[in-house]
């Protein structure tokens, strides 16, 4: 399923979750991969002229959970995607050695 389609799935299902107004398991798996696409491809999750902004409101939806929130907060941030890729702040076994 691509980005397109949940995007209309959500719309349809007057949103901000894959089924209405209460999260459930599906979107938190939805919102891991969506993030890493956006890490991949940023903007690729920008309004569609079908679904309006129902990926940028789902994914601020999930976001703004409160255990989400909590641990989006304090969790490493992934840098250098697409050259060396790592954590910031660095978590062990996540940097290149060096030499």
């Amino acid at each position: 399923m691509c980005i397109r389609d949940s995007s209309r799935i959500i719309a349809a299902r007057g949103g901000p979750f894959t089924r209405g107004k209460s999260p459930n398991y599906a979107d938190f798996k939805l919102y891991h991969h969506l993030s890493n696409a956006a890490l991949l491809e940023p903007g690729c999750l920008s309004p569609s002229p079908d679904a309006g902004d129902a990926m940028t409101d789902f994914m601020a939806a999930v976001e703004n959970l409160d255990g989400i929130a909590a641990y989006l907060n304090r969790r490493p941030q992934v840098v250098d995607v697409g050259k060396r890729p790592k954590l910031e702040p660095n978590v062990c076994g996540s940097r290149y050695l060096e030499g």
